[in-house]
């Protein structure tokens, strides 16, 4: 992650853990504010891209451009070649 991001990042996950877990670790609890949002940042999401126009088409992984694999690959052929 880009380092100016780090502080909000390591209080999220802060915000995400439950109090055992932070006592046991030794880590300072969350904000109250950074406690409620971080829960509630899937709902937003979910409302900002209702907002969108859908998506054209998927975009596939096994379709990608790779540079070790130029025509796209398939799950079961990827690996060293087999010796007979």
């Amino acid at each position: 992650m880009p380092r100016p991001c780090a502080p909000l990042v390591r209080s999220a996950i802060y915000a995400l853990l439950d109090e055992l877990l932070l006592e046991a670790f030794g880590f300072p609890p969350g904000s109250r504010v950074v406690r409620w949002l971080v829960p509630q940042m899937p709902r937003l999401r979910a409302r900002l891209v209702s907002w969108l126009p859908p998506g054209r088409r998927p975009r596939l992984r096994t379709k990608m451009k790779r540079a070790t694999y130029p025509d796209g690959y398939i799950i079961g052929r990827v690996g060293p070649p087999t010796v007979h």
